[in-house]
């Protein structure tokens, strides 16, 4: 694992980002995917319109919680099994908030660790249930 101070670029979605590192030196590796690691966002391109409102708010949620053009830090790993070639990684933001905790602390991610899809699927369905009662969907 590697921490590193990075700009953010874009939010790709509710787990995906794409930052700038800073290698220090004023050497950068640009436009890197990291994929926020041990978190499941529910999909934001996808047939399923319940699941496509929970995606865009997670989305939502993560762009309130980073700012584009802001240093966060990347606390980095590599998984062989990332089948998109993303980067892994836990991200801080400027405040000191660990965002991948506090994305499933809210309901907008629950923890991914390789379960099953059934498993994964009733977590997302419980946290629907707690933002539909918190009047967030």
């Amino acid at each position: 694992m590697y921490t590193y101070s990075a700009e953010l670029l874009k939010v790709i979605d509710g787990d995906t980002i794409e930052v700038d590192f800073d290698l220090g030196f004023g050497v950068w590796l640009r436009n890197q995917r990291i994929r926020l690691n041990g978190i499941d966002t529910p999909e934001s391109r996808t047939a399923n319109k319940e699941e496509k409102v929970r995606g865009e708010l997670s989305k939502a949620k993560l762009k309130e919680i980073l700012t584009v053009g802001k240093r966060l830090t990347v606390t980095t790993s590599i998984d062989p099994n990332e089948k998109f070639g993303r980067i892994l990684g836990v991200i801080t933001n400027e405040a000191g908030v660990n965002v991948n905790k506090w994305l499933i602390e809210n309901n907008y991610a629950v923890a991914y660790t390789g379960q099953n899809k059934e498993l994964v699927q009733e977590a997302h369905q419980k946290n629907a249930a707690a933002l539909k009662a918190r009047g967030e969907l």
